[in-house]
């Protein structure tokens, strides 16, 4: 389950959330994408469990991942510009990070991917997360350039491919032999 950020006291909330996660896990904080939808993550009481940032990838104005890698080097992204969403600030509680938020998140993918026609989502991600979800869910997301160190923790570049987790999530979530 999930929500939009839709009031100054969502945002509030989501700010609330992933400070706290920051904070945490060592991470620096980029600044917020103003063009992009923010999300709330929620388990199945309703409470709020973590947060996700989706806007269009828009390399020459505003993006928080180039700075990793420039994903316009790849052929699939600089030929679909309209259709990439970068992802951002993707987190969940400490204390819920082993009560489904991971299906919450692909969940959310979906919904957002059919809404808006999105080809390829691009992200900086914590590098445990990356495995976690390549192994886990087995569809569509691959590496891009290295690994990068960073104070405790590794940063992977990477991006996946809508079509392909669309096609995962209408077969069963968490289930890579499906693929």
């Amino acid at each position: 389950m999930y929500t939009k950020v839709t009031t100054r006291a969502d945002m509030d909330i989501f700010k609330e959330i992933w400070y706290t996660v920051c904070k945490e896990k060592n991470f620096e904080s980029e600044d917020f994408n103003p063009d992009a939808e923010h999300y709330l993550l929620k388990n199945n009481n309703g409470d709020y469990i973590g947060t996700m940032e989706i806007g269009k990838y828009n390399p020459p104005f505003f993006s928080t991942v180039s700075e990793y890698y420039d994903f316009t080097l790849d052929n699939r992204i600089r030929n679909n510009l309209g259709s990439v969403y970068e992802v951002d600030k993707v987190c969940i509680k400490k204390e819920e990070r082993s009560t489904g938020g991971v299906d919450t998140i692909i969940r959310l993918f979906a919904d957002h991917a059919i809404k808006n026609q999105a080809t390829y989502y691009i992200a900086a991600t914590e590098y445990v997360f990356y495995r976690a979800i390549r192994c886990f869910y087995g569809f569509g997301v691959e590496p891009k350039g290295e690994k990068l160190a960073y104070e405790g923790f590794y940063l992977m570049p990477c991006m996946m491919d809508a079509a392909k987790m669309l096609k995962q999530v209408r077969k069963g979530l968490g289930t890579k032999e499906n693929v």
